[in-house]
């Protein structure tokens, strides 16, 4: 928590980009090139059914009217 909380103090405010020149856009497959395998993913437990993106993972949403934070953990 104290390092968590120290690299919070330096967060980096957004900035806009356009769509074709954003990071996340760099790569795109469509159709049969679409392969989830390739993602790192977890198996959590020796019996599990296979790995499972997203397992384990946390998503911080903040309020746009009051500002409040939260955090949730998926999973």
């Amino acid at each position: 928590m104290k390092v968590l909380k120290e690299k919070m103090k330096r967060q980096t405010p957004p900035s806009r980009v356009s769509g074709k020149d954003a990071p996340v856009n760099r790569n795109v497959e469509s159709g049969s090139d679409i392969d989830f395998t390739k993602f790192p993913a977890p198996r959590m437990w020796p019996l599990d059914g296979g790995k499972y993106i997203g397992t384990g993972d946390a998503v911080v949403t903040k309020n746009p009217d009051t500002g409040k934070t939260n955090l949730a953990r998926i999973g």
